[in-house]
C-alpha cells in the first residue's frame, strides 16, 4: 500500500488499479461462456422469401444477469467481431426484410414480442441480454414493446441493410442466394457457433 507524508503524518491509501478498469471489456468474449443458440427455419411467408439456406440464429443470456451496460457491451461484442454499421434503436412495428445485408440484433434494454419469419412465423418474446441473427430475407417486425424497449444492431463487412416491404424480385432473390457468409459470429467470432450454423467456412469474399 503506498504511502506519502502530510503535514508529519504517514498517510496510506490504497492503489487504484486503472489498468484493470479500462481492460474488463477487452477480454469479454474471453470470459464469457459460449451458449449455443436456439436455430430457426423458416419457409417463404406470403411476400417475405426468408432464407432458403441459413436459419436463425437465437442466443438467450448473453451476458451474466448483473452485467451493467448491455448497449456498450454489444456495441464491443458487435465490432471486435468485425461486424459494422452499428447502431441504437428499435425494431419497425410492419413486417420487413433485407436483401443486401445479414443482420445481428442485441436486446440490449426492456421486452417485445417480435414476429419473426413473415406471417406464418414465430413470436418470440425477447428480454435484455437476447440476441438475434437474421439472414437476408428475414421477415422481422415488432409486435409490442415496454417503452425501454432497445436494440443495438449490426452487419457484416461490406453489407447494407435495404428496407424491404413487398415481394422480392428475381434478382433481390439472387442477391439473397449470393450474399457472403461472415467470417465471425456477432458474439464470439470466428471460433461462434454461427460458422457451424451456416455451412460452409465463413468468408466475407463473394464465392
Amino acid at each position: 500500500m503506498p504511502c506519502s507524508t502530510w503535514r508529519g503524518a504517514a498517510l496510506c491509501l490504497p492503489a487504484f488499479n486503472f489498468e484493470k478498469l479500462f481492460s474488463e471489456h477487452s477480454d469479454m468474449t474471453q470470459r464469457m461462456e459460449m451458449r449455443q443458440p436456439k436455430t430457426l427455419r423458416f419457409a417463404a411467408s406470403e411476400w417475405v422469401p426468408n432464407n432458403p439456406f441459413f436459419p436463425v440464429l437465437v442466443y438467450s443470456n448473453v451476458f451474466d444477469r448483473a452485467h451493467p451496460d448491455y448497449a456498450y457491451s454489444f456495441e464491443r461484442l458487435f465490432s471486435d467481431a468485425g461486424w459494422e454499421g452499428i447502431w441504437r434503436n428499435g425494431v419497425f412495428s410492419y413486417q420487413h426484410y433485407h436483401v443486401g445485408a445479414h443482420e445481428v440484433l442485441g436486446i440490449a434494454a426492456g421486452t417485445a414480442e417480435l414476429l419473426i419469419g413473415g406471417t406464418d412465423g414465430a413470436r418470440l418474446t425477447v428480454g435484455a441480454g437476447h440476441c438475434l441473427v437474421l439472414p437476408a430475407g428475414t421477415g422481422h417486425m415488432r409486435i409490442s414493446a415496454d417503452e425501454d424497449f432497445l436494440v443495438v444492431g449490426a452487419y457484416p463487412p461490406g453489407q447494407y441493410a435495404d428496407v424491404k416491404t413487398s415481394a422480392a424480385t428475381p434478382r433481390d432473390l439472387k442477391t439473397i442466394a449470393n450474399l457472403p457468409i461472415p467470417s465471425s459470429d456477432p458474439i464470439y467470432g470466428s471460433a461462434g457457433p454461427l460458422i457451424v450454423a451456416w455451412p460452409g467456412k465463413g468468408s466475407d469474399q463473394p464465392k
